[in-house]
């Protein structure tokens, strides 16, 4: 990403300084970036509200998908026990899987 030459000076300074200008929970993720990787990170999101969902609700998806693949016909139980989930809701995403 190519900084504008009225900003290029910013590359000169030291990225903490432009850290505390971040919103708190960007602190800790952009800790140990150099400045051109942090002024690129803002670049790409400024002015934007950025949602991170949860890992469990990101997992989620992934998890169901996995299930699916695992699903041998007769390990239900199995598939529940392994996966912390219900043996209504192994039914439930293996059913998913048969309506699409």
């Amino acid at each position: 990403m190519d900084i504008p030459a009225q900003q290029r000076w910013i590359l000169d300074e030291d990225p903490a300084q432009l850290l505390v200008e971040l919103p708190e929970p960007f602190h800790e993720a952009c800790e140990g970036m150099s400045m051109r990787e942090l002024v690129e990170f803002v670049a790409r999101h400024e002015g934007q509200t950025v949602y991170f969902p949860s890992l469990e609700h990101m997992a989620r998806g992934l998890r169901d998908a996995r299930m699916r693949r695992e699903f041998t016909g007769t390990n239900h139980r199995e598939l529940s026990r392994r996966y912390g989930v219900s043996l209504t809701h192994v039914y439930r995403v293996l059913s998913e899987r048969e309506a699409s």
